[in-house]
């Protein structure tokens, strides 16, 4: 399955690339967890369970050109609430409410390493 998605998303880069949209294009790749099903002897997740396979699960962010980006990993924490703040941030769309949730951009910027 990590072969498909790598092929699938390979393909969407490409047509991206191909219909010249993909420098004005902001892209999100994140996965689940998985369901921790068994994993460390536990029947099912809970609220204080912070195992890698639980809170290391990767996000890849491709800002479009143009963005403040710093290319690397980050350790930081961030979770898909930040997602739709990140997307208004980007794009400057006001979406008409305030967001509680840090933002993204900062962190894709170099800007700091927490969010």
């Amino acid at each position: 399955m990590c072969a498909r998605l790598d092929h699938q998303f390979g393909l969407l880069m490409d047509a991206l690339q191909t219909r010249d949209l993909y420098d004005d294009t902001a892209v999100f790749l994140f996965s689940d967890h998985g369901d921790f099903t068994g994993d460390y002897g536990l029947v099912e997740k809970t609220q204080n369970t912070f195992e890698d396979c639980l809170s290391r699960v990767p996000l890849v962010v491709k800002p479009p050109t143009g963005a403040a980006l710093q290319p690397g990993v980050q350790d930081a924490l961030v979770a898909l609430v930040d997602f739709p703040a990140a997307i208004y941030e980007l794009t400057g769309v006001d979406p008409g409410y305030d967001h509680v949730v840090p933002s993204l951009p900062p962190l894709i910027a170099g800007e700091t390493d927490r969010r």
